[in-house]
């Protein structure tokens, strides 16, 4: 590991841009020394080497860090998931994370990365949203679960009728803060935070971090780690570029060639008809590949799950249909 650690405290007052103050990072997993069997978990699901993101955030949340984190690009949803299942004890049957998402499609994409990296930890993840029966939400917090995800309405509800502890939480996760803590939903925020008990972590995660949100923060954090990840450090350096022209017959074995020779983390392949985008999928999921697509068939709000999914990691590959001519598949990795 190397950096500076932490540095005063910066804000660029005529912005209102968040600046970082923890500049360590990693450049590998393994120089976190996590757990053997949340390394398992992440390469089983198919991370080889931490993104930018992951590089700076991970390590304050372990060292038991208060963290506020804004980066537009990918890999926010592990950075916070790795952190937190590295301070579970799995041998504890309390709720000791509770990670509140503003939509329920998030929460649930969350709880999914939580299932995926924690598997070896054999850890319980509850999925609490709303629109969703009261009764099954109570039947699921029977089973003990170490980690709750969940809208912060449906959660709220759970506290006040006293079906949820927070006695033994270790971590509190803010996934897209910036409208968390918006006039949305600020004020159940604020219940659930006088909530928790004064020992627990406090995790912000967004895509943006106005300087109005960092100045709230100060009301209920303790010197956070402020991580901002710029888009011009999100280059494109370091991405390969394979442009192959085969047979149509050939593609298939080509691209799986290319997948066992190349260390690959997230990686988007273009078809040119909704068939292709129907068969390449299902021959990779075949192999065992977390896939998602979209072709012309899909409604919009359907494709915009879709990269959301993709977006948060929760699946590997997106096959996606674009006008190309027959010969050609362009495949882009990062």
């Amino acid at each position: 590991m190397e950096g500076k650690g932490k540095n005063k405290d910066q804000i660029k007052e005529d912005e209102g841009i968040m600046e970082s103050n923890f500049d360590e990072s990693v450049e590998t997993f393994d120089e976190l020394n996590l757990k053997p069997n949340l390394l398992r978990g992440i390469y089983g699901y198919g991370f080889e080497n931490p993104s930018i993101i992951q590089q700076k955030a991970i390590l304050p949340i372990i060292q038991w860090n208060d963290v506020i984190a804004a980066q537009s690009g990918t890999g926010k949803t592990a950075a916070f998931a790795i952190g937190t299942l590295q301070l579970v004890d799995p041998q504890k049957n309390e709720i000791q994370c509770l990670i509140l998402s503003p939509t329920r499609e998030l929460a649930h994409q969350t709880s999914i990365v939580y299932q995926f990296l924690g598997e070896y930890l054999k850890v319980k993840v509850c999925l609490l949203i709303g629109g969703t029966r009261v009764g099954l939400d109570i039947d699921k917090l029977k089973e003990e679960p170490q980690f709750l995800v969940g809208n912060p309405g449906r959660v709220l509800d759970l506290i006040w009728k006293k079906k949820i502890s927070l006695g033994y939480l270790q971590s509190f996760v803010l996934d897209e803060a910036d409208e968390m803590l918006s006039k949305g939903f600020l004020e159940t925020i604020k219940e659930i935070i006088s909530l928790i008990p004064n020992t627990a972590k406090i995790l912000l995660f967004s895509a943006t971090m106005p300087k109005g949100i960092v100045e709230m923060t100060t009301k209920f954090m303790k010197d956070p780690a402020k991580i901002l990840v710029k888009n011009e450090e999100l280059t494109l350096e370091g991405i390969k570029h394979y442009y192959v022209y085969l047979k149509k017959e050939d593609k298939l074995d080509v691209l799986f060639e290319i997948y066992r020779g190349i260390e690959i983390a997230q990686a988007i392949i273009y078809c040119y008809i909704k068939k292709v985008v129907d068969y390449v999928s299902e021959e990779l999921k075949k192999k065992g590949h977390m896939i998602s697509s979209i072709h012309g068939d899909l409604k919009q709000f359907e494709r915009d799950s879709v990269m959301r999914y993709f977006r948060s990691g929760v699946t590997r590959v997106l096959v996606i249909m674009a006008y190309l001519p027959e010969e050609l598949m362009y495949i882009k990795f990062h």
